[in-house]
């Protein structure tokens, strides 16, 4: 009997160390269609088999133009947990994840279009405990922090850029390093112009907190 109990527990200790060992790969592979740009998990594997080892975006060109390739990644970070993907659509895709303390995965996946400007097309997040994706709300996960970027008068800001045809976008920059995501305010115009309309800065560190983030610093980047 303590035999027998003693197999069944190397046995769950292995399945548990299996399934939590899966790296930013494997959720690409393995998360639904609609998350991954509606690919199959056949599409994905292809992306897999000719993309896994590229590191640039020239990578990603050269493996476009073999078999029809439609996809390809231009980063590929597994120890980070990050990937970069390209392809015949404007903008990129992005996926990363982060270790919760209860043992359990969150993962972000990120697509930005461009064209006439960026903007966030997608910005999901999944909660992986081991078995199964579960999506979770975005607000669960990242403060509202647009009007963070205005010293005051946040309303009548916004109304003086649009009568002035000043333009911003509101995007993501995933870590590859560390755990913060950086949020990218304006994005179209110069420091100097965005500074008339009481802007205090055009980024913003998101602090990781176990599973949410925090609003960190503003300021400037060119």
């Amino acid at each position: 009997m303590k035999i027998r109990n003693t197999i069944l527990l190397l046995l769950t200790l292995f399945v548990n160390t299996y399934t939590f060992s899966q790296n930013i790969i494997d959720f690409f592979q393995e998360l639904p269609d609609t998350a991954i740009r509606q690919l199959t998990k056949e599409q994905r594997k292809k992306i897999v088999k000719y993309s896994l080892d590229n590191n640039s975006y020239d990578d990603a060109i050269e493996d476009l133009k073999k078999e029809g390739n439609s996809y390809a990644f231009s980063k590929v970070d597994i120890q980070n947990g990050f990937l970069e993907m390209v392809g015949y659509f404007e903008g990129f895709f992005q996926m990363c994840y982060w270790n919760l303390n209860n043992g359990e995965k969150l993962i972000a996946v990120y697509e930005q279009g461009s064209g006439p400007i960026g903007y966030v097309e997608h910005f999901d997040f999944f909660i992986f405990n081991g078995k199964e994706y579960q999506p979770v709300n975005i607000n669960d996960i990242i403060p509202n922090i647009e009007q963070d970027f205005f010293r005051d008068n946040y309303e009548s800001n916004k109304k003086k850029m649009e009568k002035d045809e000043v333009v911003a976008s509101l995007l993501f920059e995933l870590p590859r390093q560390g755990k913060n995501i950086v949020v990218k305010w304006g994005n179209e115009e110069t420091q100097e112009t965005y500074q008339k309309y009481n802007i205090v800065g055009n980024r913003m560190d998101l602090i990781w907190n176990d599973g949410k983030f925090r609003k960190g610093k503003i300021y400037w980047k060119e």
